[in-house]
């Protein structure tokens, strides 16, 4: 019991971790911004376009990302209706630095 206890406290701390980490990367206000962004443009954007969107921010922000890991990530991003933290949680993965 004493081990589950201590795997499950891990766990919360990398998640915090994470959070924290993510923070960092990118500002509330930016992610923000680029969610409502890409919201505002579904209807007239198609994946690509939106994933050049995601690449241009990221690119702005002095990481790069694959053209297909942004397309790929669009989609896992609208499967979910996102929200800011979610955004953020995908940016960071997408994220290589230059």
């Amino acid at each position: 019991m004493e081990a589950k206890s201590t795997i499950t406290k891990n766990w919360e701390l990398s998640g915090l971790r994470g959070s924290q980490k993510t923070q960092q990367m990118f500002s509330a206000g930016d992610v923000s911004l680029l969610r409502n962004a890409l919201q505002e443009r579904a209807a007239e954007f198609d994946g690509w376009q939106s994933a050049d969107m995601i690449a241009m921010f990221m690119r702005s922000r002095g990481y790069g990302v694959s053209r297909e890991a942004a397309r790929d990530s669009i989609g896992r991003l609208e499967a979910i209706h996102c929200d800011d933290r979610a955004v953020a949680e995908e940016l960071e993965r997408l994220a290589l630095v230059n």
